[in-house]
């Protein structure tokens, strides 16, 4: 109802200035938001109904205060608790049930000697004007509860199907056009059965729009009057509205099956961009793995190039360690040489030893045969000498003075003899 708001809805509020005003379903709070405006400035109260709305309740009430009521509750519910109310405004559950109950309420509701509040009802054109919709199938008694599917609604198609594009989240009524059935059939048969005199006018176009009004209200408000009288179409007008409507919603149609498209198109594109995400976060991943790996290549060369100066370095150690053991190698060798001519040396100087020993031995051996010849001749000398006595007494003597001699005997014997040869001189 907020896109009749300049054309039907505030001027219907100026006409009668209301103090007390009811809206059945509010959702986002648009229109809301627009009567509450108009009732702080001219001093009158909202009541609001939704067991459902898309806002917060609670900080509207805190910035409007008394001049905002609000019944978070089903209308069948919260309706009996109203009264005094000059204009109401419905559009909750579109379904015959609920709003031929609520018009009958606020009828109820309504002192007889008061005027029937001023009723304006959304959706009494296509595609619920003659089909129920219901936003919670259980709420409505199985007697009045129509069959039903959740599927789409499309202008010239009498049944709800998969492919249409208008509601297709609700659960809209099969069949249309039948007994109570619908927003406007309820608004019929609700005027219909009362016993006010009550005036029903419905304005093509955006849903369609009713307005229910008694004659009283009307006597008592030119200023209504007058605006109720403009919204009275003639014939053509109205036939040439109702073909803009019915245009509107077959652009309305294609426009959501172009949404539609669009919307799968997006998806289809942010699919598209999460799977190139992904792939571009796989080839991050991957070029940071490589890029790890470069630089991980880069330090291997690193060390490499260190090992290598290393190894250069050693080899150039491993040159000079060879250069040295060539040097004791050779030294080695010339060692080895002279430890061979040392052997020679040593073998020749062995032979020479062992030559002198053999000659020392024979000389030796010489000597002690000398020393047996000399001992023999000086024995006979004795002999000659001293006669064979004075010989035996002298080598008792000898022999006596070898044994305390420890074989100092040979020279003291030759200079016995000496002295055996200078006494013979004499």
């Amino acid at each position: 109802m907020d896109n009749q708001w300049d054309t039907f809805v505030l001027p219907i509020l100026e006409a009668m200035r209301p103090a007390s005003i009811l809206e059945i379903g509010s959702e986002h709070g648009h229109q809301t938001k627009k009567l509450l405006a108009f009732a702080k400035a001219h001093g009158g109260v909202v009541h609001v109904i939704d067991p459902k709305p898309l806002y917060d309740v609670d900080a509207w009430q805190r910035e409007h205060g008394d001049k905002l009521r609000f019944y978070r509750e089903a209308s069948l519910s919260a309706l009996p608790r109203i009264e005094g109310l000059d204009l109401v405004l419905v559009d909750g559950d579109h379904n015959w049930y609920t709003v031929f109950n609520e018009l009958a309420l606020i009828e109820k509701h309504t002192a007889p000697d008061r005027a029937l509040p001023l009723l304006l009802l959304h959706d009494v054109g296509w595609p619920y004007g003659r089909r129920d919709m219901y936003y919670d199938p259980e709420m409505i008694p199985a007697a009045y509860r129509k069959p039903y599917r959740r599927m789409g609604l499309e202008p010239g198609k009498s049944e709800p199907h998969a492919e249409a594009p208008i509601n297709r989240e609700l659960f809209n009524a099969v069949y249309e056009n039948d007994l109570q059935n619908g927003v406007l059939t309820a608004a019929e048969d609700f005027v219909n059965g009362s016993k006010r005199d009550l005036n029903l006018l419905v304005v093509p176009g955006f849903f369609g729009l009713g307005l229910i009004v008694e004659g009283q209200r009307l006597r008592d408000g030119p200023e209504l009057a007058a605006v109720v009288k403009e919204l009275e179409l003639a014939p053509r007008i109205r036939a040439h509205v109702e073909a803009l409507e019915t245009a509107r919603l077959m652009e309305m149609s294609r426009l959501y099956l172009e949404c539609e498209r669009l919307e799968l198109a997006r998806r289809q594109v942010e699919q598209h961009a999460a799977d190139l995400q992904q792939r571009l976060d796989r080839q991050a991943e991957q070029d940071q793995r490589q890029d790890a790996a470069i630089d991980e290549i880069e330090a291997a060369s690193e060390r490499e190039r260190l090992a290598q100066r290393q190894i250069t370095r050693l080899e150039e150690d491993l040159a000079v360690l060879k250069q040295a053991l060539a040097k004791h190698q050779e030294m080695l060798r010339a060692t080895s040489d002279a430890m061979v001519l040392l052997r020679r040396e040593t073998a020749r100087l062995n032979d020479e030893v062992f030559v002198k020993e053999q000659a020392h031995a024979a000389a030796q051996q010489a000597m002690r045969d000398i020393q047996r010849s000399r001992g023999f001749l000086t024995l006979r000398m004795v002999k000659a000498l001293l006669g064979r006595d004075r010989m035996v007494e002298v080598l008792s003597a000898v022999a006596a003075r070898s044994a305390n001699g420890a074989g100092e005997h040979r020279a003291p014997f030759e200079k016995m003899v000496s002295r055996l040869l200078r006494l013979r001189q004499r």
